[in-house]
């Protein structure tokens, strides 16, 4: 307790003093209080007025009364494997979180990536409870070395790099060209070479100025007369810059847009105006790209309107103006470009290779559809080939019939439709494929109802013009055997 007068003179500042004199004398990396002495200190830290503490201080101090002691800012614990496996086994995780002074998901992922097994869901409730438990042996580790808290990676701001090693996308020559043009840029003070844009620019607004003018003219008419205003010249407007902020500041806004302008077609690059919104847009190495000005309560700020830019924004500061910037704004002009240039060139690639896949891809369609095609017609054309075979067993057969047949006229009637049958089966078989005198050719390799092309007779429709009738007392004709054929 003999800290209180101190704490007492110097306020809550003084928990510091002690602080790194424990770390100084003692070699743990840990300061450790009294309990008693904790809630003192919690409590003179609660009675200070608040202009007199710290932001770390309090926590330092809350930290203090919630574990009692004080890690290191800079230092994160070390795990031990088989000491973790103890305390874990020995006591729930919380306790054994607030020994290291941290949460208890923190125990666990450190236990995950030592590959400690963690007691399961109603462990100690089991315990507690006086039944047995399993134990869950300690596997074998692949390294005995103790293995320090990891922590999730936080984003944190990347670094400025500096211009001298930028641009490493470019050739030497155009590189060293470049960054001779952007480390010795300056915005005179004094608006001269004034660039086309800029021109007219200025010109739009005399001329919008000059129809004011002439609109307050032609309002002073006499009383009862109506003397209509000229027209408003929306054509202007499409040539005006977008120019923030009030008019004392429209000055430098044109000199810092002509320098930039100039700087840009010196390294190469093009600027236009898009006439209808009005916006900058800026060609470098290909690639367009649109930039704004605008206009803030502490002055002003370059802005690349890209979603895949490294650097955004370029902003007035208490110690640099935009002025002083233009350099660097156009080395993240080159950057951006040379993003999208290897994006736009990745799209293309990709695009190649899907349109090369999509040709293989029909082309082995089309190799498939053919190759099926060939097979259908081997198949139809084999159908035909078993049909023949099954139609010259069945001629086989009536030979046979017809030689045991008795009855001459009979025997001469089977005979006469053999001989018919034998021309059917050689239009019928694919390996000899005469054509027939009625049926014609027969296209084997074609579906069963596209072998043979037979005409329809013509049917009598109520609008068909040209239409043939048949006759009433016309009929086909049959064949006088009264057989099938």
């Amino acid at each position: 307790m003999a800290i209180l007068p101190v704490l007492w003179a110097w306020g809550i500042k003084g928990i510091i003093c002690i602080y790194h004199w424990e770390r100084a004398h003692h070699s743990s990396v840990a300061c450790h209080f009294h309990r008693d002495d904790i809630f003192v200190l919690y409590t003179i830290m609660r009675l200070v007025p608040c202009r007199h503490q710290d932001t770390g201080v309090r926590h330092a101090c809350r930290r203090i009364a919630k574990y009692g002691k004080l890690h290191a800012m800079n230092t994160d614990p070390v795990y031990d494997r088989d000491k973790l496996y103890e305390e874990v086994r020995a006591d729930p995780v919380t306790v054994v979180a607030k020994r290291y002074g941290v949460s208890d998901v923190a125990i666990h992922k450190a236990c995950k990536r030592l590959k400690v097994p963690v007691p399961p869901r109603g462990y100690w409730a089991k315990l507690r409870a006086g039944h047995t438990v399993t134990r869950e042996p300690l596997p074998p580790s692949e390294s005995s070395k103790p293995v320090q808290r990891f922590v999730a990676a936080r984003p944190r701001r990347q670094p400025m790099i500096d211009p001298a090693t930028r641009l490493g996308y470019l050739p030497e020559d155009e590189r060293a060209k470049i960054l001779a043009i952007c480390t010795t840029v300056k915005v005179a003070d004094r608006l001269t070479n004034q660039h086309a844009l800029i021109e007219q620019d200025r010109q739009a607004r005399e001329e919008q100025k000059q129809w004011e003018r002439e609109s307050k003219k032609s309002s002073r008419g006499s009383i009862g007369y109506f003397t209509p205003s000229p027209p408003y010249p929306y054509h202007l407007t499409e040539k005006m810059l977008l120019i923030p902020g009030p008019d004392d500041m429209q000055p430098r806004v044109y000199r810092l847009l002509n320098t930039l302008f100039h700087t840009i077609e010196s390294c190469g690059g093009s600027v236009r105006m898009e006439s209808q919104k009005r916006h900058l847009h800026v060609t470098l190495l290909g690639e367009p790209m649109e930039i704004r000005l605008k206009a803030q309560e502490d002055g002003l700020s370059l802005v690349i309107k890209e979603y895949h830019a490294p650097r955004k924004n370029w902003r007035d500061t208490k110690h640099k103006k935009v002025e002083d910037e233009i350099g660097s704004f156009v080395i993240g002009l080159f950057d951006c470009a040379a993003i999208l240039r290897d994006l736009r060139e990745k799209r293309e690639r990709e695009e190649q290779q899907r349109r090369l896949t999509e040709q293989q891809r029909r082309e082995r369609a089309r190799k498939q559809q053919q190759e099926l095609i060939r097979y259908q017609a081997l198949e139809h054309t084999a159908m035909d080939w078993h049909k023949a075979r099954i139609l010259e067993g069945y001629l086989a057969a009536l030979e046979q019939q017809a030689a045991n047949e008795t009855d001459e006229q009979k025997r001469a009637a089977m005979q006469c439709k053999i001989s018919w049958g034998k021309e059917k089966l050689a239009w019928l078989d694919p390996l000899i494929s005469r054509p027939d005198p009625i049926l014609g050719k027969r296209q084997h390799q074609l579906p069963e109802d596209q072998k043979v092309d037979i005409e329809q007779p013509r049917t009598p429709t109520w609008f068909g013009g040209g239409v043939d009738f048949l006759d009433d007392d016309e009929e086909w004709e049959k064949e006088e055997d009264g057989l099938p054929w």
